[in-house]
C-alpha cells in the first residue's frame, strides 16, 4: 500500500465498497430509469438503500472504537437519507418528488453522498478519489436520465 491507498480497518473497506456500492447501484437505477425500465432499475434504488445497514455498523463500531467524530458524523446523512427514503417511498408510498419536499430531499442526497465523499477521503486519498469519481459519473447518468424522463 501507499500514500494513495493505504491499508485499511475492516471497518473503513466496508465504508468504501458500500460508499462506491451506492453511487454504482444508483447510477444503474437512473440509466435503467432512461431506458424507461423503472420497475427494475427502483430494484437497484432499494439495494443502494439497503447499503445504509453495513454503513450503520460501521458509525457504531467508529463511535465505540472513539476513533474520532468524523469517522461516525460523515455516515450519518446517508443513514437519515436511507431512513426517509425507506419511509417516504417504501412505507408511505408518497408522490412526493412532485411536490415542494423535492428540495429537501435532494439536499439531504447529496449530504449523504458529500458525507460517503468525505469518508473514503478520511480514509486515504486514492479512495476519496475513486469515490469522487463513480459520484461524478452518477451525476452525468441523473442529468441523462432527468432529461429522457425527467424523475421518473
Amino acid at each position: 500500500m501507499n500514500a494513495y491507498f493505504p491499508a485499511l480497518r475492516a471497518a473503513d473497506w466496508i465504508a468504501v465498497i458500500c460508499a462506491n456500492g451506492f453511487n454504482l447501484l444508483c447510477l444503474l437505477m437512473f440509466w435503467l430509469r432512461a431506458q424507461r425500465k423503472s420497475a427494475l432499475g427502483n430494484r437497484f434504488g432499494w439495494a443502494a438503500v439497503a447499503l445504509a445497514l453495513p454503513l450503520a455498523g460501521v458509525a457504531i463500531v467508529n463511535a465505540l472504537q472513539q476513533r474520532g467524530v468524523w469517522w461516525t458524523l460523515l455516515l450519518l446523512p446517508v443513514l437519515l437519507y436511507a431512513l426517509v427514503q425507506w419511509i417516504l417511498d417504501g412505507l408511505l408510498k408518497l408522490n412526493f418528488r412532485e411536490t415542494r419536499w423535492l428540495g429537501p430531499y435532494l439536499l439531504l442526497f447529496y449530504l449523504a453522498q458529500f458525507g460517503l465523499i468525505g469518508y473514503a477521503f478520511l480514509t486515504g486519498k486514492g479512495y476519496g478519489l475513486v469515490t469522487l469519481i463513480t459520484y461524478f459519473s452518477l451525476l452525468g447518468m441523473t442529468a441523462y436520465s432527468y432529461r429522457r424522463v425527467g424523475h421518473g
